[in-house]
């Protein structure tokens, strides 16, 4: 794999690689290895503190009295690239480590034939849980569509009556999305200006937008219809319409702003997050907010005015330059309260009110308060990584290879030193470092016996010890 070319960087640009493993003993010449009559005796040919340094890299490894390893079922191969990241838009990149992981490795692992009986290869890369969690976010995408549809749907069956003809808003409810739909463009466009970047979970934020914009296009409707009350559609003048206008947003305006606001800063606090990714989404989500309250109150609102306009003048839905023949029956062309309004006057509001009512809401919300509280003292904090993975992903074929060979592994710690001046004027302490590191995996902070394989100091003081 070292020996390949990516973008144009050959072997030495790519991958002077540090590789860590079990196989260094035949240093990784498939001639020696086969070769080879003993293959134990030359595992074990070291000093018994360079043994145990192997042990890390096999899984569940078996010592016999002396420390020698007996067997194992599993090793591991690490291969570490040399550090190229880049600032690229204001994000760090490394577009050549990248290129080398996804178009030589990931796919030479992949290419491992998977019929050998007593042999499973997994693999994992740096950019590989970015690449897998990416691909289910992007994935999740249709579901966007569809949702957007099901919002169109039930917006116009809703917010007016099903058929089209007088009183229909099915125009509203295409409003209703593109309104969604702008604060979108809006908030990504301005948060791309002010250097906030664009990463796999921020695909969710249209879900997120479209559940407030169709909240907000209800409310708006709503107190639109109730300003009507009692007043005839066709005897509406311009001037009668703009002040219903008027009326109407000083009530929904009220509302949409204090939701909208506190939506903002809950946001907007999160965006402070010393996690970027967490940080830019909470960013992005702040200032689409931002903008769905301003497009809401101002485009929105101006297209409640014109449909109102086009039924006042019994023009057609989708081609309101045309005027239907049949007039408007201003009888039954009447504000109504809907099923929801009338359940919450006459009967929601009545029961829980009552004496009983009272009692029943306040010994509910008590249980739901103390089971709650009971729940968040028992809430186990666990590794919840694999849960943003799919299920059919190579990736949990390595997580579940990792818990069942390596229990013990837990989260590797590597120490990079740089600067050779100082190296070298630390070279003794650097050389004792790994062994001042030992002792500590049975009591805090519980760190797993360290190897020394590529620290060059320890190696160093080995070879002139020999």
């Amino acid at each position: 794999a070292c020996k390949s070319t990516v973008n144009g960087a050959t072997r030495g640009d790519i991958c002077n690689c540090l590789v860590n493993s079990i196989l260094g003993q035949w240093n990784y010449d498939k001639e020696l290895l086969d070769a080879d009559e003993d293959i134990l005796a030359t595992i074990n040919s070291g000093k018994k503190e360079e043994n145990n340094e192997l042990g890390s890299g096999l899984g569940n490894p078996v010592f016999d009295e002396e420390g020698s390893v007996v067997s194992a079922e599993a090793f591991t191969m690490n291969y570490f690239l040399a550090d190229r990241l880049e600032i690229i838009g204001n994000r760090e990149q490394d577009p050549i480590n990248d290129a080398w992981e996804g178009d030589v490795f990931l796919k030479i692992a992949a290419s491992v034939p998977t019929s050998y009986p007593t042999l499973k290869v997994d693999y994992f890369a740096a950019r590989s849980f970015g690449d897998e969690f990416g691909t289910a976010i992007t994935g999740d995408l249709a579901l966007v569509n569809i949702s957007y549809v099901m919002a169109f749907l039930f917006l116009g069956a809703t917010m007016g009556r099903m058929l089209c003809g007088t009183g229909s808003r099915w125009t509203m409810a295409l409003a209703a999305l593109v309104t969604v739909l702008l604060s979108t463009a809006a908030g990504f466009g301005i948060s791309s200006l002010i250097g906030l970047f664009f990463g796999p979970v921020h695909s969710l934020l249209p879900f997120i937008l479209l559940g407030i914009g169709v909240d907000d296009a209800f409310v708006i409707v709503n107190a639109f219809n109730r300003e009507r009350k009692g007043t005839k559609r066709s005897s509406e003048s311009n001037t009668a319409l703009a002040t219903r206008t008027a009326r109407s947003l000083a009530r929904a305006g009220a509302s949409i702003t204090v939701t909208s606001a506190t939506d903002l800063v809950a946001f907007a606090i999160s965006s402070s997050s010393a996690l970027p990714a967490l940080a830019s989404f909470c960013g992005f989500a702040s200032i689409c907010i931002a903008f769905l309250w301003f497009f809401a109150a101002t485009f929105f609102s101006g297209c409640m005015v014109l449909d109102e306009r086009r039924q006042r003048d019994n023009r057609r839905e989708c081609l309101c330059c045309l005027t239907r023949k049949k007039e408007i029956d201003d009888e039954k062309d009447v504000f109504e309260e809907d099923f929801l309004s009338r359940y919450f006057r006459n009967y929601h509001a009545p029961a829980i009110l009552s004496k009983t009512g009272k009692l029943l809401v306040l010994t509910i919300f008590a249980a739901l308060f103390g089971y709650g509280v009971y729940g968040s003292i028992n809430l186990p904090v666990e590794d919840t990584e694999r849960a943003f993975i799919p299920a059919d992903s190579y990736l949990q074929d390595w997580i579940q290879s990792s818990d069942e060979y390596f229990p013990d592994g837990g989260i590797e710690l590597y120490f990079v030193f740089e600067n050779g001046t100082d190296i070298y004027n630390a070279r003794e302490e650097i050389a004792s470092f790994g062994w001042r590191l030992k002792g500590l995996s049975n009591a805090p902070p519980y760190i797993a016996e360290p190897t020394l394989e590529g620290n060059v100091m320890a190696g160093y003081w080995n070879y002139l010890q020999k």
